[in-house]
C-alpha cells in the first residue's frame, strides 16, 4: 500500500486577498495616499494583515499605465514570495500579478509594530511628512456620530504618525566587526 501523503489545510493558513482595491497608498508604492487607501490601511492595521506588494526597486517589470491600485494582502499564517507584475498582455485595464503561496509553517513570528527610537528619526523630515500626510486626511468633524467614528479617525491619525516616523528613519550605519 502506498504512503499516505498529508495534504496542507489551506483553510487554516489564514487570509490571502489579491484585489483591485482602486485605493492608492504609499504602503504599496502608489504616488500618494487617497481616502480609500487610508481606509484600507486602517483595515490592514486593524486586522493585522501584511501587504505582499514589493517596492518598485525590486520589480523587474512595472507596467507603464499602472496606478498601483492592485494590492495583495495576507495574514501571518501565510508565506508569500515572488510577488510581481507579469509582462503579459491583459484584457483588463489592470496587469496580471503573480506570486507564490508557500505551504507549511511560516519561518517568522507575527509582525510587531516597528517602534523607532527618537534618536533614529530625522525630526525635520518627520515634521514635513506628518504635515503633508495630515493635510491629505479628510475628516468630517461635523459628521461624527459615534465613538466608532472617532476611533476610526484616531486609528488613521495613529497610522499616519507611525508611517511618517518609519519614512523619516535615519539610515543605519553598519559597523564592521574587527
Amino acid at each position: 500500500m502506498g504512503e499516505k501523503r498529508r495534504k496542507p489545510e489551506l483553510s487554516n493558513m489564514g487570509p490571502v486577498s489579491p484585489m483591485d482595491a482602486n485605493a492608492k497608498n504609499k504602503l504599496w508604492e502608489s504616488s500618494r495616499t487617497d481616502k480609500k487607501g487610508a481606509e484600507l490601511e486602517h483595515l490592514i492595521i486593524k486586522n493585522n494583515l501584511n501587504v505582499a506588494n514589493v517596492p518598485n526597486s525590486k520589480l523587474e517589470y512595472i507596467p507603464s499605465k499602472t496606478s498601483k491600485v492592485d494590492v495583495t494582502l495576507y495574514g501571518d499564517k501565510v508565506k508569500i514570495s515572488g510577488w510581481k507584475f507579469l509582462n503579459t498582455v491583459s484584457l483588463s485595464d489592470h496587469p496580471y500579478i503573480h506570486f507564490e503561496l508557500m505551504v507549511g509553517r511560516p519561518n517568522r513570528q507575527p509582525k510587531e509594530p516597528k517602534v523607532l527610537k527618537l534618536t533614529n528619526i530625522d525630526k525635520s523630515k518627520l515634521r514635513s511628512t506628518l504635515d503633508s500626510e495630515l493635510r491629505n486626511l479628510n475628516v468630517n468633524w461635523d459628521g461624527l456620530q459615534s465613538e466608532a467614528d472617532l476611533d476610526g479617525i484616531v486609528n488613521n491619525i495613529t497610522a499616519i504618525i507611525g508611517n511618517s516616523a518609519i519614512k523619516s528613519e535615519l539610515p543605519r550605519n553598519k559597523q564592521s566587526k574587527s
